[in-house]
């Protein structure tokens, strides 16, 4: 099994805009969480034009969609338990 602990974790509670930074700080190592505040602050993100290309197309139904989340729901949430 492998683990690993990340520096930041950014968690977003879309439900009452609000955002949370978690600093995972090492003895003996600054923290830069400033940084990465900035970075979420400055709006100087590129953009990219984007149109669709023809119609929407799928290789699977509706139906076949939601039969295969009924299927393996139960193996999703188990796995979300276990780590």
């Amino acid at each position: 099994m492998r683990y690993r602990l990340y520096q930041y974790v950014i968690a977003i509670n879309h439900f009452r805009d609000e955002l949370f930074i978690c600093e995972n700080k090492i003895n003996g190592t600054a923290s830069e969480v400033h940084v990465v505040e900035a970075l979420i602050k400055s709006r100087d993100v590129p953009v990219y034009p984007f149109s669709a290309m023809g119609e929407e197309n799928s290789n699977m139904t509706d139906d076949d969609y939601k039969e295969m989340v009924k299927r393996e729901s139960p193996i999703v949430t188990a796995v979300m338990f276990i780590r």
